[in-house]
């Protein structure tokens, strides 16, 4: 349990294998993609967190848009909401899940802007070179080794275009105690085993991270989903836009 982020851009090498589902994963995919009332609490938690990035104004029209880690499609359908009359495009990366078929249905009939969900992972991203206007990724990275996502940062500035936008949420704890706080709270929402580990940074060290690829900050939003009380430390989550720089000074 450290907070200590590894930066070094030595590690090339690294490669991120397709995730086989477990029993957690289609236990997710069933609660959230076919119970309405688990529906419509994920599809009101996407919403939220388009809009406290106030991702719509930064749009563009005709734009290409990914959503890395789509799982049940909650955020990808409302990246396309924010997109409403753009004749914009939304593409929905998930090595596991598939879409839930309320998400589907809610994109279909609530938002002119296509969504379409492909198998994928985050360091080989199913697109060209400097094609995308934006990438959204929410909650995925803690999910991810520290030098593993540092191959996934990169495979982001490689499909950006320069000065293309990315869109984050991230589990942002500042200390060891809200590192365990984070990792407990984390377990609960996901069903997820006590030895499943996780990989925190903190908001500055994201920061970081994304400077060292060409990566500068537009605007950080902050929220807490459990405030901080004498017995119990917070659970802090982080949002970012970014911008891939037009001259990149990593060379990416």
């Amino acid at each position: 349990m450290v907070l200590t982020a590894v930066t070094s851009k030595s590690d090339t090498a690294v490669s991120l294998t397709t995730p086989r589902p477990t029993w957690r994963t289609h236990v997710v995919s069933w609660v959230f993609g076919r119970v309405k009332y688990a529906d419509t609490i994920l599809n009101r938690r996407a919403a939220d967190l388009v809009k406290k990035l106030d991702i719509a104004k930064h749009l563009q029209r005709d734009g290409l848009y990914v959503d890395i880690g789509a799982g049940t499609g909650h955020i990808s359908v409302q990246m396309a909401r924010a997109a409403y009359g753009l004749g914009a495009r939304v593409i929905g990366v998930e090595p596991i899940m598939k879409p839930a078929k309320r998400a589907v249905a809610r994109a279909k009939h609530r938002t002119d802007v296509p969504v379409h969900f492909v198998k994928g992972i985050g360091n080989r991203l199913p697109l060209p070179d400097h094609t995308a206007d934006g990438v959204s990724i929410f909650f995925v990275l803690h999910h991810i080794p520290y030098d593993i996502q540092l191959a996934v940062v990169r495979e982001i500035t490689r499909v950006l275009k320069p000065g293309g936008l990315l869109f984050i949420w991230e589990d942002t704890p500042e200390n060891e105690r809200e590192y365990a706080a984070t990792e407990v709270r984390d377990r609960r929402l996901n069903f997820e085993s006590r030895s499943e580990p996780h990989y925190y940074r903190s908001g500055d060290q994201w920061l970081t991270v994304f400077a060292e690829h060409g990566v500068e900050m537009i605007s950080r939003s902050y929220f807490e989903s459990c405030p901080a009380t004498p017995s119990r430390a917070a659970v802090r989550h982080t949002g970012f836009v970014m911008r891939r720089q037009t001259n990149n000074p990593a060379g990416i």
